[in-house]
This record gives structure tokens, sequence and C-alpha cells, in this order.
């Protein structure tokens, strides 16, 4: 799917404005723009998608819309299992959306970077937040307007304290060159570290994972430069993906199961429970 520069080009320039003109040109020329996307999709037995939507339709730019129907008209999921049965299931979905610079120097190719897909969880069956204190942005990347965003994964002991707590991924929203932008990641990302450790959750009170020594949670944070604001819903922003690593104790069920920079603002996502996975391709045939 492919979208006119113009529906991008405003928030690149915004990005880049205090940038070198050397800066610039690399953005330009390799520049991606995002946005994440939620909704619902009902499942079938047999893992075919029989009904999806689009939260706030209409905030969202409409290449969006058709690039979804296109994908989840193919999509098939594993089944869900209830005592060993097959059973319909309604899930929340949460997609990264990527507009990427084409050949053709006038448009951009929009397509479905990453998906999360889980099914609804009672609030009892779940870790909740307590008390979760931002984090403080480090001086040096706020002087120098270099916003982010940290993906944690955090590891919940018993007694709803954290007990290990991993940066699985940072994605950064402003540019710089690239050696810079590893030594941005790792300072925010340290800064994120250092307020997950102090945060603490009410564990689940019930379900199959009520007994579990532990529990595990993702938990995106956002650094935004000053002068910036968040983008609302439906709205471009530059993207600097990082790379993503797996936490130490992490099984590699659990880490492929979604994509940790698939979730939507500062959402709590458990993780290894109500994952549901998807059999084809993303974007569809």
């Amino acid at each position: 799917m492919k979208v006119w520069k113009s529906t991008v080009v405003a928030v690149l320039m915004s990005v880049v404005s205090s940038a070198s003109a050397g800066v610039y040109d690399a953005v330009r020329a390799k520049a991606e723009m995002t946005l994440v996307a939620t909704g619902t999709i009902d499942v079938s037995p047999d893992g075919t998608v029989t009904a999806y939507t689009l939260d706030e339709a209409a905030k969202l730019p409409p290449a969006v819309g058709k690039v979804t129907d296109r994908a989840a008209a193919s999509w098939r999921f594993e089944p869900v299992l209830v005592d060993g049965k097959a059973v319909p299931a309604r899930t929340r979905m949460s997609l990264r959306i990527i507009a990427r610079k084409s050949a053709d120097a006038d448009t951009y190719e929009i397509e479905i970077a990453k998906a999360d897909f889980r099914v609804d969880t009672p609030p009892e069956e779940r870790p909740n937040r307590r008390k979760i204190e931002r984090p403080v942005y480090p001086m040096p990347a706020a002087r120098s307007d270099m916003g982010g965003v940290v993906y944690i994964v955090a590891k919940i002991g018993r007694d709803g304290r954290v007990v290990d707590a991993f940066a699985e991924q940072v994605n950064l929203t402003t540019v710089d060159r690239e050696r810079a932008m590893d030594g941005w990641r790792n300072m925010l990302a340290n800064a994120a570290l250092r307020a997950a450790r102090e945060w603490t959750f009410d564990p689940p009170t019930r379900g199959d994972e009520v007994d579990e020594p532990f529990w595990q949670v993702r938990i995106p944070f956002s650094f935004i430069a000053q002068g910036r604001s968040a983008p609302s819903y439906g709205q471009w922003e530059l993207y600097v993906p990082g790379p993503r690593q797996r936490a130490p104790w992490m099984n590699a069920a659990d880490f492929d199961a979604s994509s940790s920079d698939a979730i939507a603002g500062d959402d709590i996502a458990p993780v290894g429970k109500g994952m549901l996975r998807l059999l084809t391709s993303l974007n569809g045939s």
C-alpha cells in the first residue's frame, strides 16, 4: 500500500529541524514512520478470523484500514483450546504500522511490521499495577532533544515486587549518528530500569497462574523531548527501532509469542499467558 509523502513529511521535518544538514539528509533517505493501531478480532474454532474492528478507526489514516482489511482476511491462528477442545475466541490486537520510503521518491509503502494478539484476561488473573513511578528523563538526553521508547520486561515475585527487570528494546524518536544513537539507547534504558526495579504490583488472585513462582509483564515508557508532545492515536511519528533482546530468565516461546514494540501506550502486557499464535503471514498473501 502506497501513500503520498506529504502524509509524513511534516512529521519528518519536526523531528530533524535541529539536526545538522548531514543528519537530515540521512533521515530523509531512510526514514520510517510509525503508529500503533489497536482493535479486536474474533477467531473461529478453526483459527480463521470471523470479524475484526479497529479502535477509533476514523482517527487512523485511510491507508491503515486498507492494509489491515487485506491482512485480516487471510490471517489464520493456532486454534484456542479449552479442555482440549477448539473454541471461538475474542482477542485484543495491537499492530505496529510502518511507512517506509519506496523506490519512488514521492511515495511511502505501508505495512504491518509487528503485532501482539492476546485473549482478554480478567484483572484478577494477571498482575496489576500498584505503584509505578515514571523514569527520570536523563538530563543529557533531554538537553539534546533525544526522545525514545524503552520496552521493559519485569519479573514479579510472589510479594508483588520486581525481582528483576530487563530492557528488551529501545526505539528512538529522534535521529542522530549511528554510534551516538547506541549511547542514547543505553542511557534511556538505564533510566527506565532504575525506575522499574522500584515498581510494585498486585499479584493475580485466581486462575491458572495464581500459584506460579513469579510473573512477567511488559511495559513501554516514553521519553518525550521538550517542546514536543506524545503523538495522538492515529498520528505518524519517526521510528528508529533498536535491536530486540531476550531477558535472561525468559524462555524462547514467551519471547517469540509477541513483539514488545507492538504494545500500545503505557499498557501492561502479561507475558506467557493468553497469546495467540499467527500461522500465516502478518501482511496477508
